[in-house]
């Protein structure tokens, strides 16, 4: 791959892996200072692959995209809204985990209904 127009060419590993993040389940990309907590601009090192020019791809037709790094076993997902310039991610960053250990709602068991209902309701329509 050559050289964009600031002379940095994309690497294909992380030196820290912790910084790494994904477009899709493709590595695309390492934030070289602090991870995105919180939205603005991070600097970063595209990775040579497949994920970062995905990411691009995706920008470019489809506009803000969603990516995640791993910290602490978890995902942390964040939006990237676009390039701002070479080496520069615009980011919006939530760090929620929308898909991982969700604990199900608490079922409000004042508006279930007694198995004995249900089936003496059965019954009765079959009669």
């Amino acid at each position: 791959m050559t050289a964009n127009r600031e002379g940095f060419q994309p690497r294909t590993y992380c030196a820290a892996e912790h910084k790494r993040f994904f477009f899709g389940e493709q590595a695309a990309g390492c934030f070289e200072g602090q991870l995105p907590l919180s939205s603005g601009q991070y600097r970063y090192m595209p990775l040579n692959g497949p994920g970062h020019q995905y990411l691009i791809n995706a920008l470019a037709s489809s506009g803000p995209q969603r990516c995640f790094y791993v910290s602490e076993g978890r995902r942390h997902y964040f939006m990237v809204l676009s390039t701002a310039s070479d080496g520069v991610l615009l980011v919006h960053a939530h760090t929620h985990t929308p898909y991982e250990g969700a604990s199900r709602p608490a079922r409000d068991k004042s508006q279930a209904i007694p198995v004995d209902n249900v089936k003496k309701k059965t019954q009765a329509s079959a009669d």
